[in-house]
């Protein structure tokens, strides 16, 4: 690129020095400075991993949501003494994290969160202290950083999943109430509050994976329940009556695995 460049200017600046070729050059010059602040002097091979710094806390049982000003926010999560209540910040820019001034309202680990269409990111439920389910629910603000308690979910659980549907609401999915897995689904709407859905999953799981399909459908695959590991996957339709079907097999059951949209809209589950 930069070879390019340079040919390009000598060929442009050439010999001659009128007003009009002064101008030219000054308008080349400008793009060659562009380009070097656009393209980064040291760039990472692709396929390769490298260091990068490490959060101020450690911690596990967290979340990971990229916001729509290209940053990632942390959240929540445990340590030795506990469910955490703090978060961080990781800017691509920078390479560094930085803490968030404001606290959950409420110390959480194994949550879901889910960015909404405004920016703001919906935390829900999760486990406390004694690993027991919660059904609060806390909303990120960026432009504030701050967090906010919500309506809390009419049934508390863990190891759900979250998807925000089209059109805007959120679907929770399953989960373990702390003795059973659950098929109740519920539908979370900020500054509406929940609502249960009028159809349960066919059946009941926790430790499942779900994913929201080009159609506004969400699949819902694998898990666990009182009978074992899963292999049976669902579909939710949110614009048949929230109708849910059953959507064939997995080749292998599996739990706590991941559930990924391609770009030709094929669904890759992994892991478990």
């Amino acid at each position: 690129m930069g070879a390019m460049v340079l040919r390009a200017f000598r060929k442009l600046l050439g010999t001659e020095s009128s007003p009009r070729r002064r101008f030219q050059t000054r308008l080349m010059w400008l793009l060659v400075a562009a380009i070097l602040v656009a393209t980064p002097l040291v760039a990472q091979t692709p396929g390769t991993w490298e260091p990068a710094a490490g959060m101020a806390q450690g911690r596990a049982g967290h979340t990971a949501t990229l916001l729509p000003n290209g940053k990632v926010l942390t959240a929540g999560g445990k340590d030795a003494l506990g469910p955490l209540a703090t978060a961080e910040l990781y800017d691509p820019a920078t390479g560094l994290y930085t803490k968030v001034a404001a606290s959950l309202a409420t110390p959480v680990w194994g949550h879901t969160a889910t960015l909404l269409n405004d920016g703001t990111v919906l935390f829900a439920e999760g486990n406390r202290d004694s690993g027991q389910p919660i059904s609060a629910v806390q909303l990120f603000d960026p432009s504030t950083s701050t967090f906010t308690a919500l309506t809390p979910m009419s049934t508390p659980r863990s190891q759900h999943t979250a998807t925000l549907l089209g059109d805007g609401w959120v679907l929770i999915a399953g989960g373990s109430d702390g003795v059973r897995a659950l098929a109740a689904l519920e539908l979370y709407y900020p500054g509406t509050g929940p609502f249960p859905a009028p159809n349960p999953l066919l059946t009941p799981r926790q430790a499942h994976a779900a994913a929201l399909l080009p159609d506004g459908r969400v699949l819902v695959v694998g898990g666990s329940n009182a009978s074992g590991v899963l292999s049976l996957a669902e579909l939710y339709d949110p614009n048949k009556d929230n109708t849910i079907v059953p959507a064939g097999s997995l080749s292998f059951a599996r739990t706590q695995a991941s559930a990924a949209l391609l770009l030709d809209g094929t669904v890759l589950v992994a892991g478990g």
